[in-house]
């Protein structure tokens, strides 16, 4: 199920511009990208794609939005077509290696209950805390079953 949502990323063309992530002893090495939000059944699953430039790995300390309770928070490395889930307590974002042609990949789902709006018909706040490169809001687009109709 988390490779499909993996695939589901890597093709989801979010609006607005990448949301970095820095601090003095992390400056900006974790961008968070394609930040999307599906509805199905009246629960929730934030979904982002988190690129992290910088060789030490970080970690999802928390993550909060006012469109609902956050519950499960999972993460699934990406290397090439392929994703690996972590074990569910790992909330590891992975470092570079020193021989990758780019940043290390990895998926982030958080589930949502308790939604204020069943069917959001605007982006919502998404803030993810990271250990060492600290907060960064993004605005998770609704996408999929329970988003809204595209104007005519």
């Amino acid at each position: 199920m988390l490779s499909l949502i993996c695939a589901l990323l890597l093709m989801v063309s979010a609006a607005g511009q990448p949301q970095t992530a820095g601090s003095a002893e992390a400056p900006a090495q974790i961008v968070i990208r394609h930040p999307a939000l599906r509805i199905v059944a009246g629960q929730g699953q934030l979904l982002m794609l988190v690129e992290n430039a910088g060789p030490v790995p970080d970690r999802v300390v928390s993550v909060a939005s006012p469109a609902g309770t956050v519950g499960k928070i999972a993460i699934a490395v990406q290397t090439g077509n392929r994703s690996q889930a972590l074990a569910p307590d790992d909330r590891t974002i992975a470092g570079r290696a020193a021989d990758a042609p780019g940043p290390a990949l990895s998926v982030v789902a958080v589930s949502l209950t308790d939604l204020v709006d069943p069917a959001p018909a605007a982006p919502v706040a998404v803030t993810v805390t990271f250990e060492h490169a600290g907060a960064v809001t993004v605005n998770a687009e609704p996408i999929g079953p329970g988003a809204p109709a595209p104007p005519a």
